[in-house]
């Protein structure tokens, strides 16, 4: 899904064909090749409803907004945090809670203490808006490719359901 920041609220723009074609044979290839999911069915969306793309750039927005369009890097980041408190919320809340724990517990030397604080909150957040707004959509994000253009971005996901994380 191409995401383009404006002042107005952006309409869902279709991705152009070429690219679309190019970004699921690249995820096809990579999801055929991960030891994770060695029988990974790739199911097409053929349908009109919308696309997980959009709900997670939707779910992303508020963070998304805070960011330069133009900073490449840090969209990414955001979707990458954005992804990572997606499918921690779809786990229990102990599970969830576990995971978490295990993350903030690993010694990071260059990374500072109230970075992990911060980042505890911004996956609370997430965690919350999720459960909020987008409680219907249970499917997890099982991979996913960014390619930049010089005025957007483009988003494609894979998912899937009852996996154990």
């Amino acid at each position: 899904m191409i995401f383009k920041r404006r002042k107005k609220p952006r309409a869902c723009q279709p991705k152009p064909k070429a690219l679309e074609k190019e970004c699921l044979a690249r995820l096809t290839d990579r999801l055929k090749k991960a030891d994770y999911l060695p029988k990974a069915l790739i199911i097409k969306n053929r349908s009109s409803k919308l696309k997980m793309s959009q709900v997670i750039l939707d779910f992303a927005e508020p963070f998304l907004a805070q960011i330069d369009e133009q900073d490449d890097t840090a969209f990414r980041e955001v979707i990458d945090l954005a992804i990572f408190g997606w499918n921690l919320a779809l786990l229990t809340e102990s599970g969830r809670q576990e995971l978490l724990d295990k993350i903030m517990a690993k010694p990071a030397p260059k990374i500072p203490r109230h970075y992990k604080q911060t980042l505890q909150k911004k996956l609370d957040a997430l965690i919350q808006r999720k459960q909020r707004f987008f409680a219907d959509y249970r499917l997890a994000i099982i991979d996913y490719e960014i390619i930049a253009s010089e005025d957007h971005h483009v988003l494609t996901v894979v998912t899937g359901s009852d996996f154990k994380f």
